[in-house]
């Protein structure tokens, strides 16, 4: 028997999640297991191959789990898993962009079956090793809602809206692509001379590609660009509304939790929120801190936004002023790459939330001007 694609098996996971009388068979690993081998995708054997492919498809974002088996050891990021591993979590649950990808390949098998080509479908799509443990983050953090389900909504949201949606959602796919957040490595060593001058070598991506991705990343982040996540949020929000039928309070509810989760990423660094929520739930010791920045992202992004990258005026005096000090420049300028890192795969996952939320042709095809 040969084993599925991570798609195909998304697809399978999404139909046991969506179906009451089924969706027990999410509870634990062993149900897991045998709702995917009674659904005939693996055979009697195949325990450990499930496992290992569950434990990529959690690395990647695409699947969320509740709190391991009592006095099981930490899992660490990047571990492989097997059958064992399958069967030490519960409450398994498709997040955002599993959901998406699982719509995208039923939309194609639809379409296969109606004779059709495949669709080139794309929306919300990213670069997953990349961006897979940012995103287990965020939902460790915020245990944002998608994960469950999110209702389509019931009619068009217009060519209007569609427009800004398209938009929104081709911006965060270039975002996933671009070289400045896809390149590895980036940091930078200290060396202190025993005269106590710091020797800093840093290795950061062009000055060319951060200006980029500052450039285009603002379209999502700054509240007044029309293709904004704010003016997206408020825009599905503004359908929702309009919407009174029995899935709206799960949309609403959705919706709030993300825009919560935008709030607290521009106030925090979420290394530090990750800390937090570890010592809330008692698995990180309280002794454990995460340094203590004098700047929040949103301060660090209008730094370079208003002094550097974009314009060059009132926060000039602070960027050349950490320009001074070596030691200061490279730091501050790492900090300005990981703010953009955490919003922009929080920006990136609602892009998955549009696509499964909203009708298809809404956001895929854009209809010929009359």
């Amino acid at each position: 028997m040969s084993f599925p694609s991570a798609s195909e098996l998304l697809g399978f996971l999404v139909e046991l999640e969506d179906d009451p009388a089924r969706r027990n068979a999410l509870a634990n690993g062993w149900s897991l297991f045998e709702a995917v081998r009674d659904g005939g995708l693996v055979s009697e054997h195949d325990m450990d191959g499930l496992g290992r492919m569950m434990g990529e498809l959690v690395e990647q974002g695409l699947m969320r789990y509740g709190s391991r088996a009592a006095g099981g050891p930490p899992l660490h990021p990047g571990a492989l898993w097997n059958g064992a591993e399958l069967q030490q979590h519960h409450d398994y649950a498709t997040t955002a962009l599993g959901r998406a990808d699982a719509e995208r390949f039923r939309r194609r098998q639809r379409g296969r079956g109606e004779g059709e080509s495949p669709r080139q479908v794309p929306p919300g799509q990213v670069d997953h090793e990349i961006f897979g443990r940012r995103f287990q983050h965020l939902g460790y953090v915020f245990d944002l809602p998608p994960g469950s389900t999110f209702p389509m909504l019931p009619r068009s949201v217009g060519e209007e809206d569609a427009r800004l949606l398209r938009r929104y959602v081709s911006t965060t796919q270039e975002l996933a692509g671009s070289s400045a957040l896809n390149q590895r490595g980036v940091g930078y060593k200290v060396e202190f001379e025993p005269s106590g001058m710091a020797s800093v070598d840093s290795s950061l991506p062009s000055a060319e590609s951060v200006r980029a991705v500052a450039v285009l990343f603002r379209q999502l982040y700054a509240n007044e660009e029309p293709a904004s996540y704010e003016r997206i949020s408020g825009l599905l929000r503004k359908h929702v509304e309009g919407d009174h039928d029995d899935e709206a309070p799960i949309r609403r509810a959705t919706l709030d939790a993300w825009r919560e989760a935008q709030a607290k990423l521009r106030a925090h660094w979420l290394e530090r929120l990750v800390i937090r929520k570890g010592q809330e739930l008692g698995r990180i010791p309280p002794e454990v801190a995460h340094q203590q920045e004098p700047y929040s992202p949103e301060q660090v992004l209008s730094a370079y936004f208003y002094g550097e990258h974009i314009h060059w005026d009132r926060r000039s005096v602070q960027v050349e002023a950490w320009a001074k000090n070596p030691l200061d420049d490279a730091r501050h300028r790492l900090l300005f790459l990981q703010a953009i890192g955490q919003l922009s795969s929080l920006y990136i996952g609602f892009a998955a939330l549009v696509v499964t939320a909203t009708p298809w042709d809404d956001v895929l095809e854009a209809r010929p001007a009359a």
